[in-house]
């Protein structure tokens, strides 16, 4: 998920200090996406997403000076926590790349890691980046712009996004305002003298959309909300259909429900008590899923398959069963067939 011997500093972490990635991360880090593999590609992109997450460590000096306390600041009763952000592919969950630090302080945001995530190379033409509205600032969305890969990411409510030109199938085309400008234009709003040119940053595509959210034992309920895309051309990517495309995002909050409930267990304290130990457990936990994610689109390339289709938790046990036992590869996946019928 990163070069041999990248690291990433964690926001309060003691001077010198660096979490070594090993190499076998690098190799197994990717989408696990072939051209045909179901749900994996729309618009002729490979469909990714980017968000974080929290994980909680010890309670330890070293812990705390490395990653920052508790979220509630006191005593021993909370557990300090890295955060950790992830690029994923959406058909398979493949973890692209990944990187953690301390949970507060200069470069520790959401959207810091993002942006590193967007410089580390592993961001690209022909790849759509989603996010949620976390994500929807100008220094993230240019950021994954810059690599070549386009974005479409759920908006703020707040944000200002005047239409430049409106589009057939309802969208619109503004600019995602770079800093300056964007300041520029909010004082000469204040005062009631808009500027007439239009801002400088990023164009994008607005598309308003409808989502249906189902909560567990809950009733569905309908939100309104404000999709940004890089995809211009209306043609090519009609507005229902990029609304639709953006269901997909939900497959990261899946992955990492895989993370760290399936893998490392539910409501689980990571066990080392030093920095270095932590980031060891890190990348050891995305190494056992990924390898558990593999092994799942393996098996549904092998069966003609949406990977989707085939249990987490069906291939986990699996896997366990055949250290345990010594199956063979083929082994694995009759396994996986018959423990999931």
């Amino acid at each position: 998920m990163a070069g041999a011997g990248d690291g990433v500093a964690g926001a309060g972490s003691p001077p010198g200090w660096r979490r070594a990635v090993p190499a076998a991360v690098s190799r197994l880090a990717g989408p696990l996406a072939g051209p045909g593999t179901p749900g994996a590609r729309q618009f002729g992109r490979l469909l990714v997403a980017v968000d974080g997450t929290r994980l909680e460590v010890p309670y330890t000096p070293a812990n705390i000076a490395a990653f920052g306390p508790p979220p509630g600041g006191g005593g021993d009763g909370g557990f300090p926590q890295v955060r950790l952000v992830t690029l994923a592919a959406c058909g398979t969950h493949g973890i692209v790349d990944a990187v953690f630090g301390g949970r507060r302080g200069p470069g520790a945001s959401e959207q810091d890691l993002a942006r590193k995530i967007a410089a580390r190379g592993r961001v690209g033409p022909g790849m759509l980046v989603l996010a949620d509205r976390n994500f929807s600032g100008y220094p993230v969305a240019a950021c994954l712009a810059a690599t070549g890969a386009d974005v479409l990411i759920r908006a703020k409510s707040s944000q200002w996004l005047p239409a430049l030109e409106h589009l057939p199938d309802g969208s619109c085309r503004p600019v995602l305002a770079g800093p300056a400008s964007g300041r520029a234009h909010a004082r000469a709003r204040h005062r009631g003298r808009p500027l007439l040119h239009p801002p400088a940053g990023l164009p994008v595509r607005v598309i308003e959309a409808g989502i249906t959210i189902t909560p567990a034992g809950g009733q569905p309920r309908t939100e309104r909300c404000r999709l940004i895309t890089t995809l211009l051309d209306h043609r090519h990517a009609p507005a229902p259909a990029v609304a639709a495309c953006y269901a997909q995002r939900w497959e990261i909050e899946t992955g990492y429900r895989e993370i760290k409930v399936f893998t490392r267990g539910a409501r689980r304290v990571l066990r080392s008590k030093d920095p270095a130990g932590i980031t060891q457990e890190i990348w050891a936990l995305l190494c056992a899923c990924q390898l558990t994610h593999t092994t799942r689109a393996t098996a549904a390339a092998a069966g003609g398959h949406d990977p989707d289709q085939i249990s987490y938790t069906t291939t986990l046990r699996a896997l366990r069963r055949a250290i345990t036992t010594g199956l063979t590869p083929n082994a694995t996946l009759r396994c996986i067939k018959d423990l999931g019928q």
